[in-house]
């Protein structure tokens, strides 16, 4: 893991310190403690190592631990920490190719990094700096001993910055001024999984446009994020409109997605709930459980 110190902006000139170190060496309990004393920033490179795995988990993770199955309640980082390390199970020259397509990308996003920080003028562009990094920001829980206690105050703040974002475009929508005749009173349903399911899901969404007089859009980003089966080994790709390209299937946008996935998302099977919801709800993001007799 390699963390880095940034001085806090009012300063005329920025200055760097990198400290790196094995796991548990106390790289981020001495780095969140020189921020705390010193007015930096603490910035948790590691965790930009769990994004590029995520961009491609075949290619970026399961390639190089030779599809090792993850044991009960394992997360990534252990998951990795131990075929990595503890059991040595991945030959050195796999492991050297693997580290430095690793590297290669946390540079990419540190220069990135750097060069947002040098455009860093007043104290609200440092705020939206923070906001936008907070994944990789770590000084702000500093004086928490316990790891895992750490990472739960870690998620506290997300959820609370996640809810800020909710309630900034709640109240953006409705402050428009043609909120009354707003005509996108849609219902979007979210696409995931093989072939089948995507089938079965234009069936539901087809049901819901002649039953309920509803316009449906189909939200795709869930082969964006993820698009993979349940054991993380093939990938799931949206074929639906390569086979039948003349289906009527309107796509939600990024925005409308987003918005209904945050703000109006029901989960729920095909029964009376979800008929009460589409009978009483005008906004309606949905990602339904549909059982297959």
């Amino acid at each position: 893991m390699i963390v880095i110190l940034v001085e806090y902006w009012r300063k005329q000139k920025m200055k760097f310190i990198t400290i790196g170190g094995v796991p548990a060496a106390g790289k981020t309990y001495t780095s969140n403690l020189l921020a705390k004393q010193n007015n930096f920033i603490a910035l948790e490179l590691e965790n930009l190592r769990w994004d590029f795995f995520s961009n491609n988990l075949e290619e970026n993770l399961y390639k190089y631990t030779q599809h090792a199955s993850k044991l009960k309640n394992e997360d990534m980082r252990e998951y990795y920490l131990r075929c990595a390390l503890y059991e040595n199970r991945i030959p050195l020259e796999l492991f050297v190719e693997w580290h430095k397509t690793t590297i290669k990308f946390i540079n990419e996003n540190l220069y990135n990094i750097i060069y947002e920080l040098k455009l860093i003028k007043t104290e609200n562009n440092y705020m939206n700096f923070c906001n936008k990094y907070r994944k990789i920001i770590n000084y702000l829980t500093w004086i928490i001993p316990n790891g895992n206690l750490r990472r739960e105050v870690r998620n506290i703040f997300k959820k609370l910055l996640e809810t800020a974002d909710k309630i900034d475009c709640f109240v953006d929508n409705v402050n428009r001024l043609d909120y009354i005749e707003n005509k996108d009173n849609f219902v979007i349903l979210k696409v995931a999984g093989g072939f089948t399911d995507q089938i079965l899901t234009y069936v539901v969404g087809k049901y819901i446009e002649i039953k309920y007089n509803r316009i449906v859009k189909y939200d795709l980003g869930w082969y964006k994020f993820h698009g993979m089966d349940d054991y993380n080994l093939n990938k799931r790709n949206f074929d639906l409109l390569n086979v039948f390209p003349n289906l009527d299937f309107n796509v939600a946008t990024k925005e409308e997605a987003s918005l209904y996935r945050n703000l109006f998302y029901f989960k729920t099977s095909i029964g009376q709930e979800f008929h009460n919801l589409l009978n009483t709800r005008k906004k309606f993001g949905n990602n339904i459980s549909i059982v297959r007799n």
